[in-house]
């Protein structure tokens, strides 16, 4: 497998160094449009060939929005409910990227200037879609990043940003690691901590007193869901 990897490395080399133009090449049919050399190098961890794409100017921010990609409840109903689907990973590398839990090309994306707060389609990020795919770790690592830290605040189409949408999709271990990296401390005492939550997007009372009638709407949508 690794003597195959690295004939097809050679070959990409050489195809790049004739047609260096061939590294934005993409799918042009409807069900995988917009699928470049970098989206697949990506699926199939070649940090190497990455690395090669990208050096050879490929777009950092290719969208793969063909209908393999789209959640599956929405390429039968023309509509979302849970986000879920067989090759859904949020259009852009970068987010790829995170879905598949490759920190290395993560972070190599990242310094040829990919962006991890750019929303896809359906409005969302890269945080989005870690919640999407159960990947807390891969969350907390966005969230943290040395280099550009990914925003959580982000509101995607239908209204959630990542810690909203955890609750929507009932990503309880996630939802509680999300937590601890947003609260604030303000005192610890041998065992004893005393912490803020930020849980206003969750609360149909805002910090001014006054009632969010979008935070009661998704109440109702929960419930309606039970």
């Amino acid at each position: 497998m690794f003597r195959e990897q690295q004939v097809c490395y050679e070959i990409a080399r050489i195809l790049l160094k004739r047609f260096p133009g061939m590294a934005n090449d993409i799918y042009l049919g409807d069900e995988q449009f917009g699928q470049s050399g970098l989206h697949l190098a990506i699926v199939h961890d070649d940090y190497e060939t990455v690395n090669l794409l990208l050096t050879n100017h490929a777009d950092v921010n290719a969208r793969a929005c063909g209908n393999f990609f789209q959640p599956e409840d929405f390429k039968l109903t023309n509509k979302i409910t849970d986000y879920q689907g067989y090759a859904y990973y949020g259009e852009y590398p970068l987010a790829f990227a995170a879905c598949f839990g490759n920190k290395d090309i993560y972070d190599l994306l990242i310094q040829h200037g990919a962006n991890p707060n750019l929303q896809d389609s359906f409005g969302n990020t890269i945080l989005h879609m870690c919640v999407i795919n159960y990947s807390s770790s891969m969350y907390s690592y966005a969230v943290r990043h040395w280099a550009k830290p990914a925003d959580p605040h982000v509101v995607n189409h239908a209204g959630f940003t990542p810690l909203t949408l955890a609750t929507k999709l009932g990503r309880k271990q996630i939802f509680e690691e999300m937590l601890e990296i947003m609260k604030v401390e303000f005192w610890r005492f041998s065992d004893m901590t005393c912490s803020a939550y930020p849980l206003n997007t969750l609360d149909t009372i805002q910090p001014d007193g006054s009632t969010s009638e979008f935070g009661h709407a998704k109440c109702a949508s929960g419930n309606s869901r039970k």
